[in-house]
């Protein structure tokens, strides 16, 4: 079998009966055993590189199963008196931990696993210095693993890491003697990698690299690729026609997209049916044929193409299988858009478009859900959203409003249903039956509560991508029990949970597209949609492009309002709740617009563009305004729509909260899974930190007000000048009382938290959004990756009293900020916000929030409206117990100045 290059010697009725021969022999002798095992992963790994990968797991269980004999033959020598590597054969376990490494990272490449490449990239660390390998193996194989590195760096947005990896590989190259065929294959990998970073690069808006010099003709590649075995020359054939096909067309060159093609053709020709390079060439294919057609003037040509290409791509999806398969997104959405383009001329093809890209998304959710932790999630789904709105926007185009939902929500806060998701995970499959299954979930650790947090949350541990596999399959499988994880939510769903919330409707608002104009899409409690036109709401709006643009921090103001109490007009440090200090500022700019002023051209803009036509459509009888949850798509969600305005015609402005209560969803999934938790009178334990790091007053004198006013046997963590406190704040003392470890935690039904201090954005980071606490940090990636659910169901509210707290740090349809990061560890209502706000307006509205809800018993965001109301009442009385201190700030607050007030938003219940 290992003799078969070309796999045309041996059947494969042959091969499994060598493979039951040799195993069946020797049961007793473990060294026998050892070799039988090893040489069968051999085997095999050989047949599944060259096809669809799924054997990966049988191939490493093979060679578990020699390293297991050979531990059995170990301790019988040893028993016998003979050392440790007695009758052992070395370069046998060599071959076993080169398999290991191949097998590795061919199934983190065909299953999308990206804690696989991770773990073979640490493998081939550990046996690079073997005295087994031969300079000219260690060289190669080197260059090999910098090729994967290159691609993962480029994945993950790291430019410099993947030029780093992409030089190393060529000059290995550049080393070999031009007649070494490996020199064939590491170009090939040089080719990919390098259409890797020119991808990233463009995202990044970085220069694009020098061309890679030594590139071969068409035909002096097929010379080379001639005697290499059948599977390598496809490869080289195929992914340099890849490759190629990819600058053609860049670069509009129908000669160089022929040849390309041609290539990809032949390596298509090559490889087996039914292989994973088969459904990937041939995608290439149908992609290469549909795009043709768009170039064909003669109506024949240009239907010939696109028939050629839509049976290409109709086999790569059936190839495919489903969902868990890494191109099945890609495929089904490429022929989703033949289907819609071929809808042209067959009417009944524009519904079966749509039909293929909404069940194309399904392949996002099983991308993020798969992965071992929320770094690689995010890799996988980077695109994810972009796909999903052009799907929308078929659905919106075809008035097909249920449609446009599942489209909308398919994609919209993958990372966070995938961490909720690793939480229930053992109860789900208890339910469907597996209770093996569920017992192999918690003996990786996720589902049990660590006995430090804080050592969890720096090294949160993870379901192994292997095992997730396994348990998306038994979930997600076609069965009567099937679990709905890769479907959002369906209206009538959306509308159950909007009952128990006692909300009126879910809004996405959606910006325009290419084809498609402003829509918000509406589902009311009753289950129905509708759609309102929105013309002018598009993302390119000048108001919405001023503010989005604009630095973070508002230089002019904060150095007025210096939060040391420095005196207005001193060269005061910027001293943000969230942010921390701005890179390079030197004070305020003459020539820059305030945050004050961008955001009432923001929100004056934000009235006509979105709210006014959408409370028109709400303009009930009831008595009260109604009660809307809003879904902003894309840079949408930067906006406070709450905060809309127009002018009255008294004069004064009237603002969206004045006619509606608004709160704000990371996406139906989330809003369901958190209607579905147990309602709560938030009078249970609380947990109030303030002014951790020492150098905000305000949020101090807050969190003491709020501690004494409202939650007297409530802990107190952090600085206040009274003393008394409970302990200085550190991210251990947090991360303790959440997960009960300190033996209080949040306790019985509607615990509190309240924070009041610092937190960052770190858009490129891996931890992306963090609190800044005493000594230490908590992001939200360690929340929703370490918390483990203890706790869960018993943390009412949690008012996060600093910065940008509600603001994506991943994208802004991921929606994952601090906020819903809190939401996923079980808080059933949040509190965060969109900017840089004040300190002392902020203490004010939050000693207000927790006045309504405790002192009135409204439910938080209610309770948020009606101090944001207050801030905006000119003739407002100041209520029973607000300190004097904080009195005095309350009176100096322009209701007009939206940077005081709007910045803050409820989510949940």
């Amino acid at each position: 079998m290992l003799l078969d290059p070309h796999g045309t010697l041996v059947t494969e009725a042959q091969k499994t009966e060598l493979i039951d021969t040799v195993l069946a022999y020797g049961q007793d002798d473990p060294e026998w055993q050892r070799k039988a095992h090893a040489v069968v992963a051999q085997a095999r790994l050989r047949g599944e590189l060259s096809g669809s990968g799924r054997g990966m797991d049988a191939v490493l269980d093979h060679l578990a199963r020699a390293d297991a004999a050979a531990g059995l033959t170990r301790g019988a020598e040893d028993g016998a008196g003979a050392g440790p590597a007695g009758g052992t054969d070395d370069r046998l376990g060599h071959g076993i931990d080169l398999a290991r490494l191949a097998a590795m990272s061919h199934r983190g490449q065909t299953a999308g696993a990206h804690d696989d490449l991770e773990t073979a990239g640490e493998m081939w660390r550990q046996l690079r210095d073997s005295p087994a390998l031969s300079p000219y193996q260690r060289r190669v194989m080197g260059a090999q693993q910098a090729g994967f590195d290159a691609q993962a760096a480029a994945q993950r947005g790291d430019l410099a890491a993947t030029d780093a990896h992409l030089a190393e590989l060529l000059a290995v190259h550049a080393e070999l003697e031009p007649d070494d065929v490996t020199r064939l294959e590491l170009w090939t990998m040089a080719e990919n990698a390098r259409s890797a970073r020119d991808r990233l690069a463009q995202e990044l808006g970085a220069p694009p690299a020098p061309p890679l010099t030594g590139r071969s003709t068409v035909a002096a590649l097929r010379r080379a690729a001639r005697g290499l075995p059948r599977d390598h020359r496809a490869w080289v054939l195929g992914d340099n026609g890849v490759n190629r096909f990819m600058r053609a067309g860049q670069s509009g060159d129908p000669v160089a997209v022929g040849e390309a093609m041609e290539l990809i053709q032949e390596a298509y020709d090559l490889v087996d049916d039914g292989s994973d390079s088969k459904l990937r060439y041939g995608y290439c294919l149908g992609v290469g044929h549909c795009g043709l057609a768009g170039t064909q003037h003669l109506p024949t040509a240009r239907d010939r193409h696109l028939a050629r290409g839509i049976a290409l791509l109709e086999d790569a999806l059936r190839t495919a299988g489903g969902p868990e398969h890494r191109l099945y997104a890609s495929a089904g959405l490429a022929l989703g858009r033949a289907y819609r383009t071929r809808g042209e001329l067959r009417r009944d093809d524009k519904g079966r478009g749509r039909r293929t890209g909404l069940d194309a998304l399904r392949g996002h959710a099983w991308a993020a859900l798969v992965q071992s932790g929320t770094q690689h999630a995010a890799q996988a789904v980077a695109m994810a959203t972009t796909t999903a709105l052009e799907v929308a926007g078929w659905c919106l185009r075809d008035h097909a409003l249920d449609e446009a939902v599942q489209a909308l929500d398919a994609c919209r806060g993958l990372l966070l249903h995938a961490a909720t998701t690793s939480r229930t995970v053992p109860e789900r499959l208890l339910a469907a039956g597996h209770e093996a299954l569920a017992a192999e979930w918690r003996a990786a650790g996720l589902a049990t509560a660590p006995a430090d947090p804080l050592t969890a949350a720096r090294a949160p541990m993870s379901v192994p991508s292997a095992l997730r596999r396994r348990v998306l399959a038994a979930l997600t499988g076609s069965d009567a029990t099937q679990d709905r994880l890769l479907d959002p939510p369906g209206p009538d769903e959306i509308a159950t949970a909007l009952r128990t919330l006692r909300k009126d409707a879910l809004v996405y608002l959606v910006p325009a597209g290419d084809d498609t104009p402003g829509t918000a899409v509406v589902v009311t409690s009753t289950g129905a949609v509708h759609c309102v036109p929105l013309p002018t709401l598009t993302e390119d709006a000048p108001a919405l492009r001023a503010y989005a643009g604009a630095p973070h921090a508002d230089a002019a103001r904060l150095a007025q309002d210096a939060r040391d109490g420095a005196p207005s007009g001193a060269a005061a440090r910027v001293d943000e709740r969230v942010l921390g200090p701005v890179p390079g500022w030197s004070g305020a700019r003459p020539d820059q617009p305030s945050l004050r002023e961008r955001l009432d051209r923001l929100c004056g803009w934000a009235w006509y563009a979105g709210t006014r036509p959408l409370l028109d459509v709400f303009a009930t009888r009831t008595g009260r305004p109604p009660r809307l949850v809003l879904v902003p798509m894309g840079t949408l969600g930067l906006v406070p729509w709450h905060a809309a305005w127009a002018q009255g015609p008294d004069g004064r402005r009237r603002y969206a909260l004045h006619e509606a209560e608004i709160s704000y969803a990371a996406s139906a999934r989330l809003l369901c899974d958190v209607a579905a938790r147990p309602g709560a009178a938030h009078r249970g334990a609380a947990l109030v930190v303030g002014n951790p790091t020492g150098d905000l007053r305000w949020a101090g004198a807050e969190a003491d007000a709020v501690q004494r006013a409202f939650y007297p046997r409530g802990r107190f963590l952090g600085r206040r000048e009274s003393g008394g406190a409970d302990g200085p704040g550190t991210p251990r003392e947090v991360l303790s009382w959440l997960t009960g470890t300190d033996g209080d935690g949040p306790g019985e039904e509607g615990a509190v938290l309240h924070l009041a201090c610092h937190a960052s954005i770190a858009r490129t980071a891996r931890r992306t959004a963090h609190l800044s606490l005493h000594d230490g940090e908590l992001a939200a990636e360690e929340l929703t990756e370490a918390v483990a659910g203890a706790g869960r169901d018993r943390l009412g509210l949690v008012v996060l009293a600093a910065c940008r707290s509600h603001v994506s740090g991943r994208g802004h349809n991921e929606a994952y900020s601090l906020a819903t990061a809190f939401l996923v560890a079980g808080a059933r209502s949040v509190i965060g916000s969109l900017w840089p706000v004040p300190d002392d307006a902020t203490s004010v509205l939050m000693f207000l929030t927790h006045h309504f809800l405790r002192t009135e018993g409204e439910p938080p965001a209610r309770a948020l409206r009606r101090a944001q109301l207050w801030m905006l009442d000119p003739a407002r009385e100041l209520p029973a117990g607000l300190p004097a201190r904080l009195a005095e700030r309350a009176a100096r607050v322009d209701p007009d100045d939206l940077s005081a007030w709007a910045g803050f938003t409820h989510l949940g219940q």
